[in-house]
This record gives C-alpha cells, sequence and structure tokens, in this order.
C-alpha cells in the first residue's frame, strides 16, 4: 500500500491509514447510547467506510493540534481516545 501510494503522490493520506490500521480503534466502544457524541462524530464519517472515517478523525485531530485549539476537549466530545492518535502519528514517522 505504502509503495503504490508514490506514484499516485497519495503518500501522506496512505501514511495515515496504513498508521491507523495498525493500532486499535480511536473510538470509544460505549458511545452508540450518547446522541451528542455520536451528532459530533457525524462530521467524521465517510460513506467510503471505516478507514476514511479513521483519516477523517485523525486529520481533523491534527488540524484541532495545529490551531493550538484543546484537543482533549474535541476529543472527549467525540469519544476518541487521544493517545491512539499520538500513536497514529508515531507509527507515521516509523513508516517513513
Amino acid at each position: 500500500m505504502l509503495i503504490l501510494a508514490c506514484p499516485f503522490e497519495l503518500v501522506d493520506p496512505v501514511l495515515s491509514l496504513a498508521a491507523a490500521l495498525s493500532l486499535q480503534s480511536p473510538f470509544v466502544r460505549g458511545c452508540q447510547a450518547d446522541p451528542d457524541r455520536l451528532a459530533a462524530r457525524g462530521t467524521l464519517e465517510s460513506d467510503e467506510g471505516d478507514p476514511f472515517t479513521l483519516l477523517n478523525a485523525f486529520e481533523e485531530w491534527l488540524q484541532v493540534r495545529m490551531e493550538r485549539r484543546d484537543s482533549r476537549k474535541w476529543c472527549r466530545r467525540r469519544g476518541v481516545q487521544e493517545h491512539r492518535l499520538f500513536e497514529m502519528v508515531n507509527l507515521r514517522h516509523q513508516f517513513k
């Protein structure tokens, strides 16, 4: 997957996908019963499937961190484990 990303110039998103699929899901399991979390998560969901939902969550979390907003609050509101996203960052660096 990583090798095929090079000719298509999609290395960054494929690195993120490879890292996301190598770890446990960052989404908290019990939040299906919480309508507020499900509504907040709605912007992250992709019709293309779970890997792209993971990619959307990771990219939006990176944007929140770059804007120096409260990423912990962002994660709690959406039912996302922030330490899993940090693990994805570390794996991306290892894959490079």
